[in-house]
């Protein structure tokens, strides 16, 4: 449902897929050097109707985006980076319920 970022590289442990009796949620988590608000200005465009949040404090910034997939699927990416750090830490999650 969604691209990796380009340039982005798997964290340890970073990707999870869970089916259960209502469906599958995904979860990767990766990492870039590129800002928190670039990583989301990428994803933005692959949601219908998304919904974008940014935020800062001491240092730190976050900015996030979620809504529906083209296929129905919920999604959401939070892009984080810590006061001083060189690289973004990017958590993607996408929660496709089973159809009936």
């Amino acid at each position: 449902g969604l691209p990796f970022y380009p340039g982005s590289k798997e964290m340890e442990f970073g990707s999870a897929k869970i089916d259960t009796d209502e469906g599958t949620n995904l979860s990767m988590n990766r990492t870039t050097t590129d800002t928190p608000e670039k990583v989301v200005e990428f994803y933005k465009g692959k949601f219908k109707d998304p919904q974008t949040f940014n935020s800062s404090a001491d240092g730190a910034s976050q900015a996030q985006v979620g809504g529906k997939l083209a296929d129905g699927a919920d999604a959401a990416v939070i892009a984080l980076r810590e006061k001083g750090g060189s690289t973004t830490q990017i958590m993607i999650t996408i929660q496709r319920k089973k159809t009936k």
